[in-house]
């Protein structure tokens, strides 16, 4: 495949970058761990950019693929952060278990 820097720099989403480097990814995957994905990537981009030792734009571009390729398995490979989706001022009964503010008692007037 002939890839160019002008071709890579009208890329958008991680999708685009993926199929644009011929690797393979899971879909479903790849949708929770988008922007983990493309935040790791945009910083090895950054890296890269600043090494002046490659002499050439296909050199880049094998250096943008492996560095998409490790943000990738990185990102896949790492847990999603266990979500608490219960108030942080909100407590669970004792009596019943569910959610309540204090108790289960009704208030008082």
């Amino acid at each position: 495949m002939n890839r160019t820097l002008a071709e890579f720099q009208t890329l958008s989403g991680a999708e685009a970058l993926l199929e644009f480097f011929n690797l393979e990814y899971e879909p479903s995957a790849l949708a929770s761990r988008r922007v983990a994905v493309l935040r790791q990537f945009s910083l090895a981009v950054r890296e890269i950019d600043r090494d002046r030792s490659f002499t050439t734009e296909t050199e880049r571009l094998d250096r943008y693929q492996v560095a998409l390729q490790t943000a990738y398995e990185s990102a896949i490979a790492d847990p999603l952060p266990s979500r608490n989706l219960r108030p942080s001022c909100a407590t669970s009964c004792s009596s019943c278990g569910s959610l309540t503010s204090n108790s289960c008692e009704p208030a008082s007037l």
